[in-house]
């Protein structure tokens, strides 16, 4: 992609130089295919544990930089997630949504999700603090994440 990109960036160029009416790429006149993407707040990067670990990590990606990024509460404190991922261990297992699953070695803790999924929490942030893994705040399989969270968000 570092190569790849910037050749493409002035391939484009060029074409727009020689030809100012160049498009790249023509919007659908089609309504039906047509996207309409309305603003956000920052409210809306807070995590439902009661969702997929799918949805949670499409929202993770959403809202990480350069936005606030994707949020839960802990102990009645925000815990931002700026990376996860998908945790399939094909794994039989019963727990509540925003129950903390495993601990793992690297660092990295599994949540329990929505759907009897998992994902796993690889960099984590506390009160927009210094990025850090997940077991320097989630330490105990006992601990919970919140689905509504506490404190003013």
């Amino acid at each position: 992609m570092n190569a790849r990109i910037p050749q493409l960036f002035k391939e484009t160029v060029d074409k727009l130089f020689q030809e100012p009416s160049f498009i790249l790429e023509q919007q659908s006149k089609d309504t039906s295919k047509a996207l309409r993407c309305y603003s956000r707040r920052p409210e809306d990067a807070r995590l439902d544990w009661r969702q997929n670990a799918i949805n949670s990590l499409r929202l993770i990606n959403a809202s990480g930089d350069p936005y606030d990024g994707a949020f839960t509460s802990l102990d009645d404190e925000k815990l931002y997630i700026w990376d996860a991922e998908i945790f399939d261990d094909k794994e039989l297992f019963c727990a509540i949504p925003e129950q903390i699953i495993e601990i793992l070695r690297n660092g990295s803790v599994v949540v329990a999700c929505g759907e009897m999924t998992k994902i796993k929490l690889i960099t984590v942030s506390h009160i927009k603090g210094k990025r850090s893994n997940p077991n320097k705040y989630l330490y105990s399989t006992r601990q919970r994440l919140t689905l509504t969270g506490g404190g003013e968000f």
